[in-house]
């Protein structure tokens, strides 16, 4: 597994705090599809009680120790689930190649671009048409605040075809349904704003697809440039083409993502204080978006290195939070130290 240079890794990760919803079914503890993982059945308490989470829920508690990811306990996780913001993790890795290479550099510019706005949340979204912005700092906005315009421009710059080949290799289980990569832009004119154009993307095969997305600009335009209030009458509260339109990995995927980013700091490990405290390193990144949460850990001692992936989607309802929901997750957590 190639490892990217701690060097060149400055970025902050901050954690999404997120609670579960209710379960209606249970599966059956299963291996994992990637010849890079291998299995060990595991009867935790933890598949138990994850059906307390969400309709669709699995967990993965993975050794990556030795540079691979061997599965310690899990559930739910062998085939491809939705993913949203973790995605991003393959955006850093193209950038942090592309810096490896000396193709750029943290510290090159980036000129803010009107094409590459996206939905008005987050930080870039407000700069001025030209203003340039370091690539160090689009990476961080990205993962810290999960800042989608920052996103698009480091996608811009990467590559998409680039990127392409970063989820091949590291996520080839849900390669086939992730690619071709949409950026944010593409994913909430396709869900949120243009839900119809959305319909006719979820019935195309990959090639046509590719296309689709070149005139989505044009037949699919953002109201907000003129509208500010648009964004308000927007239902994004609503699950949509959860299982048609996303990001998808399995949970080895993540754990191969996370494996590379050895470098990565965390301003927030996304664990209460006293499971912290069990580690000497925790990284983390999670992702959601109406009817879909990811967590992934990176979780570290001197002699125990391991990666915890939570997945929790439904395609129907939006999750709502709720104490026991936490309570599940905190037990997994604490299950990765066994």
């Amino acid at each position: 597994m190639r490892s990217i240079p701690t060097h060149t890794l400055v970025l902050l990760i901050v954690a999404t705090v997120i609670a579960g919803c209710r379960n209606d079914t249970n599966e059956d503890a299963s291996t994992t599809s990637s010849s890079a993982a291998t299995t060990a059945p595991t009867t935790s308490p933890a598949v138990v009680d994850l059906t307390a989470l969400a309709p669709r829920a699995g967990y993965g508690i993975y050794d990556a120790g030795d540079g691979r990811c061997n599965l310690l306990a899990g559930h739910g996780l062998t085939s491809p689930v939705p993913v949203a913001s973790v995605f991003k993790l393959w955006i850093l890795d193209a950038v942090a190649r592309s810096i490896d290479s000396g193709d750029i550099g943290w510290d090159t510019p980036v000129a803010i671009r009107n094409t590459l706005r996206s939905d008005p949340s987050g930080e870039v979204y407000g700069y001025p048409t030209g203003q340039e912005v370091t690539v160090s700092r689009l990476a961080e906005l990205m993962i810290s605040i999960s800042d989608n315009t920052a996103t698009d421009h480091l996608i811009d710059l990467s590559g998409r075809d680039a990127i392409g080949d970063v989820i091949r290799e590291l996520a080839p289980d849900g390669a086939e349904r992730t690619l071709p990569l949409l950026s944010t832009a593409d994913m909430a004119r396709l869900k949120f704003v243009h839900p119809n154009l959305g319909r006719e993307y979820a019935a195309l095969d990959p090639d046509a697809r590719s296309q689709f997305v070149s005139t989505l600009p044009e037949r699919g335009p953002f109201p907000w440039p003129d509208d500010p209030a648009a964004v308000n009458r927007l239902d994004l509260t609503t699950p949509r083409y959860v299982d048609e339109i996303e990001w998808f990995a399995s949970g080895a995927d993540i754990c191969r993502t996370m494996v590379p980013l050895e470098g990565i700091l965390s301003a927030n490990p996304g664990l209460p204080p006293a499971q912290a405290r069990a580690w000497t390193t925790t990284w983390f990144k999670g992702g959601s978006e109406p009817g879909v949460v990811t967590l992934a850990y990176r979780l570290a001692t001197d002699d125990l290195d391991r990666v915890v992936v939570i997945a929790l989607s439904d395609p129907d309802a939006p999750l709502t939070q709720q104490a026991e929901g936490q309570q599940i997750i905190e037990m997994i957590l604490s299950a990765a130290q066994d």
